[in-house]
């Protein structure tokens, strides 16, 4: 019988299924990254993309307001609303845009344009909006045809005279004159006159590069021409007022948005003051008795018009303070009664902007306010904005001089706070001084402050210069 050996077997461990797992986990990272990589090229790819129709919605954008402004130019009153291609040199379309122009504002001559424009996918807008219109006279805080003197402190705003200025305030904005070289006289302190440069001084402006001369002039003879212009649109609203068969107009505003309107009928005595142009007047410069005539409600800055605009065919008396956007013109002079103010509280705080428009001077009396509050833009077309000299001493009377006792305790004044814009055909002036640069009458310091929403809003009507340009612009949301 045969027996069968026994075989010995080695066990050994299988490692061939044990590399899936691993291999799996591999493969699984290497999906995700792949993913993930894909992912960003994907998303780098779309904001290239939206990047380019951005862009292209941006530059018809633009092309739509370049488009509008020749329309205007050609058109000014054609609102129609109008879409268009916008296409590349080589013809390729790059976009369309389409705009909305608003109808002419009647109070400030300017027109808002809104364009939307479209990527050439259609897929991305762009909004801009502009206002379109002449600049108003108001983007100076200083304007005058003849020589200026600022005298110490700090000067805000952009300040232009056609004549010399002698600047001794550190300014913060540009001065320009229309002059190479004037002859600086006794009203600059130079004595004897010599010839100095268009814009000279203490200041520190010209160390700056804020000094430029000479540069153009600005005709004060075109501006006067529109005031028949006024009084006829004045006539056509009813705010027109004729000449008063007394002593003139009184207008004071109210913060409720109202005007008092009175006839002046008694004043009191008159007062000799020196007006520096020629010499000594004798002017009646206070009320003493008045007859209220009408009172009459300023349109709020949304209904702005012609509504908002009154003319005096007399002199005129004003103050008072508004919230609402007024000016106010007078054929002959015009007294500043008390303070001019357009208080910023809240949004119908901030539309409020006052316009005083004389044909002659623009007088600040000898009893003015110890501080004075004028936020307005001031025009004196033909005359000078001014505080005359006032004096006391009545043994100075054997020299020629007009001086009164009782105008004592008015003639030194502490603040006359300016915020806005004063412009004088002539010399203007709220202070004298003596020999040796004490000052002897009117006010003692100035605070003036630009106010730049005159810039974009000027009171109702207030003149312009120069050609429509872009006054605003903004990218908005739709």
């Amino acid at each position: 019988m045969k027996m069968m050996k026994k075989q010995k077997y080695a066990i050994i461990n299988d490692v061939r299924g044990s590399t899936l797992p691993v291999a799996l986990a591999f493969l699984g990272i290497f999906l995700v990254l792949t993913t993930a990589l894909l992912s960003y090229v994907q998303l780098e790819i779309h904001v290239s993309q939206r990047s380019i129709a951005d862009g292209q919605a941006f530059a018809s954008a633009e092309a739509g307001i370049e488009y509008a402004r020749w329309r205007l130019a050609h058109a000014p009153d054609d609102t129609t609303p109008s879409t268009n291609e916008y296409r590349d040199p080589q013809g390729g379309l790059v976009g369309t845009f389409e705009f909305t122009i608003s109808p002419r504002s009647t109070c400030s001559g300017s027109t808002r344009v809104v364009v939307k424009g479209h990527s050439a996918d259609q897929k991305r807008t762009r909004n801009i909006a502009i206002t379109y219109g002449a600049p108003a006279l108001t983007k100076y805080s200083y304007l005058t045809d003849s020589n200026v003197w600022f005298g110490g402190g700090e000067l805000k705003g952009p300040v232009h005279a056609n004549g010399g200025i002698r600047m001794d305030s550190d300014d913060k904005s540009r001065i320009t004159s229309a002059k190479q070289t004037y002859i600086c006289g006794a009203e600059h302190d130079c004595n004897p006159p010599i010839t100095k440069p268009g814009v000279w001084g203490a200041g520190d402006g010209g160390a700056k590069g804020l000094w430029d001369f000479p540069t153009g002039k600005i005709d004060f003879d075109t501006i006067i021409l529109r005031l028949p212009v006024f009084q006829q649109q004045a006539e056509a609203a009813n705010t027109y007022f004729e000449p008063s068969k007394a002593l003139g107009y009184h207008a004071r505003m109210n913060e409720n948005g109202t005007l008092n309107i009175f006839r002046v009928t008694e004043v009191k005595p008159k007062i000799w003051g020196y007006d520096g142009r020629t010499g000594w007047v004798e002017t009646a410069e206070g009320i003493k008795k008045e007859v209220l005539v009408r009172t009459v409600t300023i349109p709020e800055a949304n209904a702005c018009g012609e509504k908002s605009l009154f003319f005096f065919d007399d002199t005129l008396w004003v103050d008072g303070a508004t919230k609402r956007p007024v000016t106010v013109i007078g054929s002959a002079s015009i007294i500043i009664n008390g303070g001019l103010t357009t208080p910023a509280s809240g949004n119908e705080g901030k539309l409020g902007s006052i316009g005083i428009i004389a044909q002659n001077d623009i007088l600040i009396p000898l009893e003015s306010a110890d501080t004075l509050e004028l936020h307005a833009a001031i025009f004196a077309q033909k005359g000078h904005i001014f505080r005359n000299y006032y004096c006391s001493d009545e043994r100075l009377n054997r020299y020629g001089y007009k001086c009164n006792k009782s105008y004592a305790p008015f003639i030194l004044r502490s603040t006359i706070s300016r915020k806005g814009t004063m412009i004088s055909n002539q010399i203007p002036a709220f202070t004298w001084v003596d020999d040796s640069g004490k000052i002897i009458s009117g006010y003692r310091g100035e605070e003036g402050d630009y106010d730049t929403r005159l810039i974009f809003t000027p009171p109702p009507f207030f003149p312009k210069q120069g050609d429509n340009r872009i006054l605003t612009w903004e990218e908005v949301s739709e």
